[in-house]
């Protein structure tokens, strides 16, 4: 049997197929045979995009054969328009200094304080020059002032809405349930979940792994969690036996309470979680859920509660009423499972089953998120960070190292330094180390790639 890789690309405009070809050349190892290909390139089958191809590693003694495939979004959000960012951004600006998280204080009170700024001079210059400078308004002095004010304000607001436009846009769309971003947020959302249902009903792989990259983390969880409500029942009707299942919560007490590292905990939880799939795939119930791995890197799932709901509260009764399905289930008034009766047969007597409910999608589903420490407002990557927090404490949070490989950085090799370190760190989760070629600064991305190599279990 084969296992699949669905790798979710984050914002950007992306071709098909560019992503996923690098993150494949990264996570396989070189050919031991010269000029052999790492993996094999064959079409995707059906007709939902013809760009789209699906990549296979072969077996080796140590993998089983594994397709890579791509769900690629980015064209669904080619008309997004700069407005829709102002108004967003507005409306996160207008939260209460509270309820936004630690990470985007900085920039909170930065955009306030630019703001406050700008009004204060305005204010002040009209008071002090305004009157004097009426002597002035000669139609030449418009003319040339007009002029020149327009021509700087044309080429700053082109700069700010080019870059809005290419990425800001992207999130607005597909985080904020405006009426006029529905059918998209629809549209991506039911082609990830028929990728999904395809590849559950195919019978071809024992497993299945869901990457995200930035944005794409936050798809994919949405794809786990509407695809679970209909994958988790149970295909056979059998009278089984489920301890792992029945001693769940018994377990994740029991894990809780035990004195020990957190490394140690999260461990034990996701050995739990493996455990309650395998027992969920067992014969004679056979509940067709595939996903044993959600891995998210860089993913803004940090700030849950500020981008995914209007407020702490509201996000906290989201969570509550399991929309939001927490990594362990949280279990407030009832069991992670229940009980349903089932027939076997015409003539035969019913069986009880218990089916894990439609908030426990990872009491069998384990959780890794990959992200680059954000620190003194330039290092690291401020779109990720810990999702532990917002999402559960059985997330295993993997903080990664970046540095720089020592070379020659030339004349500008401090600022080259802090776009290395900072703004371009978010797209190097498993860019590839160059341990060769000239005295050229490079990044060392090998701590990041080994986590998500540890991640993807292979």
């Amino acid at each position: 049997m084969k296992q699949a890789v669905v790798l979710i690309h984050g914002i950007g405009r992306q071709r098909p197929m560019k992503t996923i070809r690098g993150f494949v050349d990264a996570v396989l190892p070189k050919p031991k045979k010269p000029n052999y290909p790492k993996f094999m390139n064959r079409p995707l089958g059906g007709e939902e995009s013809y760009e789209l191809r699906v990549l296979r590693a072969l077996q080796t003694s140590s993998r089983p054969t594994t397709d890579f495939y791509e769900f690629y979004w980015a064209h669904h959000l080619k008309e997004s328009k700069t407005k829709q960012v102002f108004w967003w951004l507005l409306s996160l600006l207008w939260r209460r200094p509270g309820s936004v998280p630690a990470q985007l204080r900085p920039v909170y009170c930065l955009l306030w304080a630019v703001g406050g700024i700008l009004m204060v001079a305005g204010g002040y210059a009209f008071i002090v020059w305004g009157p004097a400078s009426l002597r002035f308004l000669t139609p030449a002095n418009i003319y040339k002032w007009f002029g020149a004010t327009a021509a700087g304000a044309v080429l700053v607001a082109s700069a700010v809405a080019t870059w809005a436009v290419r990425f800001l846009a992207y999130a607005e769309r597909y985080l904020v349930p405006r009426p006029e971003n529905i059918a998209t947020r629809n549209t991506i959302r039911a082609e990830g979940i028929a990728l999904l249902r395809r590849l559950h009903e195919s019978g071809n792989y024992w497993r299945i792994v869901l990457v995200g990259h930035s944005l794409g983390s936050v798809i994919g969880y949405d794809l786990l969690r509407f695809a679970w409500n209909d994958l988790r029942r149970p295909l056979d009707a059998e009278r089984v036996k489920m301890p792992e299942l029945k001693s769940f919560e018994q377990d994740m007490r029991r894990i809780f309470a035990a004195q020990g590292t957190e490394g140690g905990r999260i461990e034990a939880i996701q050995d739990k979680q493996q455990r309650v799939w395998s027992e969920l795939r067992q014969p004679g119930y056979n509940a067709p859920w595939l996903v044993t791995d959600f891995i998210t890197l860089g993913s803004p799932l940090t700030y849950g509660s500020f981008l995914m709901a209007d407020s702490v509260e509201e996000f906290e009764a989201r969570r509550r009423e399991r929309e939001f399905p927490l990594c362990p289930p949280r279990r407030d008034h009832e069991d992670v499972y229940y009980t349903q009766r089932a027939r076997t047969g015409p003539g035969q007597a019913p069986v009880s089953q218990n089916i894990l409910n439609s908030g426990a999608l990872f009491a069998c589903t384990r959780w890794t998120n990959i992200y680059f420490p954000y620190r003194w407002g330039v290092l690291g990557d401020i779109i990720g960070g810990p999702v532990c927090p917002a999402f559960g404490e059985g997330v295993r949070d993997v903080p990664v190292h970046l540095s720089l490989r020592p070379g020659s950085g030339g004349a500008w090799g401090w600022l080259k330094r802090i776009w290395a370190r900072g703004p371009a760190a978010h797209t190097r989760y498993w860019k590839k180390f160059a341990s060769k070629g000239a005295g050229r600064e490079r990044p060392d991305t090998r701590d990041a790639l080994q986590a998500l190599m540890s991640a993807l279990r292979m």
